[in-house]
């Protein structure tokens, strides 16, 4: 696993980040994990993405409710288009983008 992003923390200051692409979704969407190196191994940091409903293969849902700076990382990281539409899920609205990049 390559540690090729990087990821500015209120906690720990700017930590190194790999993306690992986990698949699409059964019902559609695409599923992200964000690993943190954790003395040279990864360790998981947080998911990036929320399955929801009504998803295409080729757009992600950001999980702006565990992951608040997971919207602005990930459209400045090249990985997701701005967001275009947003789905209501409970109390959250999550934005809906294009997948730009899959590769980790």
């Amino acid at each position: 696993m390559e540690f090729k992003y990087k990821l500015d923390t209120s906690y720990s200051g700017v930590i190194d980040i790999a993306l690992n692409y986990d698949g699409e979704y059964s019902n559609g969407g695409s599923s992200f994990t964000l690993y943190c190196n954790m003395d040279g191994y990864p360790a998981p940091y947080t998911g990036l993405t929320v399955w929801l409903p009504g998803l295409q293969p080729d757009e992600i849902a950001i999980d702006t409710n565990n992951f608040q700076g997971g919207l602005k990382w990930a459209i400045e990281n090249g990985i997701v288009s701005p967001p275009y539409r947003h789905i209501n899920s409970g109390y959250c609205t999550y934005p809906v983008c294009k997948l730009l990049k899959t590769s980790n």
